[in-house]
Parts: C-alpha cells; structure tokens; sequence
C-alpha cells in the first residue's frame, strides 16, 4: 500500500519508529482539524460523514488486502470480535466526541497537550490487562509528563488552577483515559492491521448512525448541512488521514513497540500543533509552553534508556523469564502463525542459557501439541519465520553474537498455554537449573 516510502524491506523496530514520526505529524493537526467540527453547527453530522469516508476506505482496503475472509473469520471469534469493536469506539468515537465537546470551550493547544495525558492513565492497565511489568524508567518518563499536564491546568502559575475551564479539561481527561483503555485493549488482542482498520472506523461510523437519529428525534438537535471550507477539508483531513492512512502507521507502531514508548513518543505532537492552531485560528503559544516542551523531551529520552524488553507477568515460576516479543510477528504472512497468533494469541519468549540438542525438537512438538501451541528454539524457527522476525526478537531481548551459542525458546498461542508448555518442558529437558541470560 505505501511502496512509494520505500520502507518494506527496513528491520520491524525501524519502520515502526519511522511511521510512527509520520503519525506524529498528522496527530498534530488533528486537534486543529476536530476544534474545526467543534464550532461547526452541526458536530453529529460532521463526525458521520468523516467515519463513513473513514469506513469506506478502509473497507476498500480490507478488499484490495484480500483480508476479507480473516475478517469474517474475526466475527466468528466473537469475543475478540466484540473486544475490538468496543475498544475502535473507545479510541474513535468516544475519545473524539468527548474531545469535540471540551474544544468547543478550549483551545486546541492546551487541548493537544492535555490529551496526551494518556499515557499516565495507561500504566495502571499494563498489568492489568497485559500483565506487563512497568520498570522504573518508564515510572520517571512519566512522571515528568504528569507534571507537565499539571502545568497545563495551573497555566504555568503551579497554584491557580481555572475553575471556568475546569469541566472542560475533566472532559479531557476522560478522553485521555478513553484513549488509554482503548490501546491497551487493542494491544491484548491479534488481528491483521487491514481487519482492524475497518472494524474501528466501522463500529464508529454505527455509533454516530445511531446516535444522529436519536438526538433528532428525542432531543430536537438541529441538522445542518452547509459546511464551511474549512469544516470540509477537516472532514477530508480526519476521514482520509487520521483515521485511515494515520492509523495504520499508528496500529503498527503500536503492535511492534512498547505502548509506553509510543505514548512518550506522541507527546511531541502538541508542538505540531501550535503552529497550525497558530495559522487556522491564531491561538497564541505562551512562554510555559518552553518548559512543558523541555519536560517532555526530557520524558521521552528517558524512556528511550528503558531496556527494550518487555517483561511479562506470570503466576508460574517463570514470571521472571519471560518476555512478549509479540511486536516480531505485526506483518506475518504465515497460515501456520496466524492461526495461533489471532485473537488473545501472544508470542513469548525466554532466553536460556544452555544450547538445546536436536532431542528437544521432538519434546517441544509434542508439548506444544498437548497444549494448543507452537514452539521452538529460535535458532531453529518454524516454517514461516523469516530472518527479520528473528532479527527482531534478538534485538527485543539485547542478544549479541557473543551469545550465539545460547537458545531462546519462543511460544505462540495461548499466553497460559505457552507458560503451561514451557513449564514441562523445563521439566522435560532438565531447564530448571539454567538461568536467563542479559537479564539487566
């Protein structure tokens, strides 16, 4: 779909940092292009026209993707079905109405600003959720960005606070924890970027078809259909960029990198967004804007510094050992993968510090065939693996060829079932005296 970037053939951690920059861009303009729906006359109608240009794109590329049965097949597995759909409407249709709703009282850049606040609102659902571990780097990354949003509701004073806009910015916030939900929701469940595309613009055009009736003939809301060129380009920009080429971009950096990385990340995007709120409505950038900036950044490079693995939870003894590498398999082609990949399908990994004979390939087939999943030594990768999944799931864990020599059991399916199978087979193969290797 994007040949014209040229980026198919860069390593997975690369291309998902490079549309991730891109991303960030548009995700500056959007607040600009939503305070232009805000002030229109008639926000409901504005918001079915952008979904159902975002619906209809997306739907041709589900088509043009030949992902058209995965998605009938997703409707099949209804509660990763229903799962998806409710977390699309929380990251679209919620998150922007809620928004839409605050930007008609608020500027876009504070609004910008204060929306990033979901990245603090996400962490306590990591666990949760995802039972991912937060380490400390990450707790500091944010803190710094919990005190820049405290500087947005003191306006940089650190003591007042502006009780007229408070309800507003609360609106705000319920957007942040709208979006936060949404990610993490999205992150615990597998499908192919095309099927997800479609089923959120798809689940949010349904919602605002439903609720434009309801508001018109219950509550008497007025209908009116004479846009602005301003209000048309804002339907153009939304429904053709944020929600359907934007979001790819986003959706795969988001499958392959730590939600807390992308998170940190975006925040750069309230700094885009001064300078066209500057060009479209004249909104003014205060000089506590410096600091916000400073704060951020500041944020952002200390994230970076986190190790790269992402430890997951777990209730057996291996709740130390192992690591979600589920990011290597975001552009898998394999029938073999997908099929145990889709859904609540995770792919983890743990490292040993021992070399695997050519005896445990048979002890793993038929442990992974008791519990439902595949595994299998990393050295020696399933049919379907390529070298830049492989590539990736050694960069995830920071092994280096001095450590060639070890074996990195990899797991996919189930995350119980995985934990399951790699329980007896540490059992089986005499594991449970060898230590993680790079643990730090």
């Amino acid at each position: 779909m994007f040949a014209a970037l040229k980026i198919e053939d860069m390593k997975l951690r690369s291309k998902a940092f490079l549309l991730l920059a891109f991303n960030i861009i548009g995700i500056g303009i959007y607040p600009v292009m939503l305070k232009a729906g805000a002030i229109s006359e008639d926000v409901l109608s504005f918001m079915l026209l952008v979904f159902g240009i975002a619906t209809a794109v997306s739907f041709a590329y589900l088509l043009a993707s030949n992902e058209l049965e995965n998605f009938k097949g997703l409707i099949k597995d209804r509660k990763t079905f229903y799962l998806l759909a409710f977390a699309g409407l929380l990251d679209y249709g919620i998150a922007s109405g809620l928004e839409m709703i605050a930007l008609v009282h608020l500027p876009a850049n504070l609004a910008a600003i204060v929306r990033r606040s979901w990245v603090l609102l996400m962490v306590p659902f990591l666990p949760l959720v995802l039972k991912l571990k937060v380490n400390r780097y990450q707790l500091l990354g944010l803190a710094l960005g919990f005190v820049a949003i405290y500087l947005v509701f003191t306006s940089g004073t650190l003591i007042t606070i502006s009780y007229s806009e408070l309800p507003w910015l609360m609106l705000l916030i319920l957007t942040a924890l709208s979006l936060a939900l949404a990610n993490v929701l999205i992150k615990s469940r597998q499908a192919s970027l095309p099927v997800e595309l479609f089923l959120f613009n798809a689940s949010t055009f349904a919602f605002y078809a439903l609720a434009l009736p309801v508001a018109h003939f219950l509550l008497g809301y007025r209908i009116v259909m004479n846009f602005s060129i301003l209000d048309v380009s804002a339907i153009l920009f939304l429904g053709l960029f944020t929600y359907f080429i934007g979001t790819y971009f986003y959706f795969f950096a988001l499958k392959v990198l730590e939600p807390t990385t992308i998170g940190n990340a975006t925040l750069a995007a309230p700094f885009v967004t001064f300078g066209f709120a500057f060009l479209v409505f004249h909104e003014q950038v205060y000089a506590y804007y410096l600091l916000l900036a400073a704060l951020i950044i500041a944020g952002v490079v200390i994230q970076e510094k986190a190790p790269k693995k992402t430890l997951l939870r777990s209730k057996n003894e291996f709740k130390n050992l192992l690591f979600d590498i589920s990011g290597a398999f975001a552009e898998s082609k394999s029938e073999v993968v997908n099929a145990y990949f889709s859904g609540s399908g995770r792919a983890l990994a743990m490292p040993i510090d021992a070399e695997l004979g050519e005896s445990a390939k048979d002890v793993m087939d038929k442990v992974a065939s008791q519990y439902g999943c595949i595994v299998f030594d990393l050295k020696k990768p399933v049919h379907g693996i390529g070298e830049k999944e492989v590539e990736f799931i050694k960069d995830v864990l920071g092994i280096s060829e001095g450590q060639v020599g070890k074996s990195v059991l990899i797991g996919i399916g189930k995350p119980e079932s995985i934990e399951s199978a790699f329980k007896d087979l540490s059992e089986a193969l005499d594991l449970q005296n060898h230590k993680i290797f790079n643990k730090n």
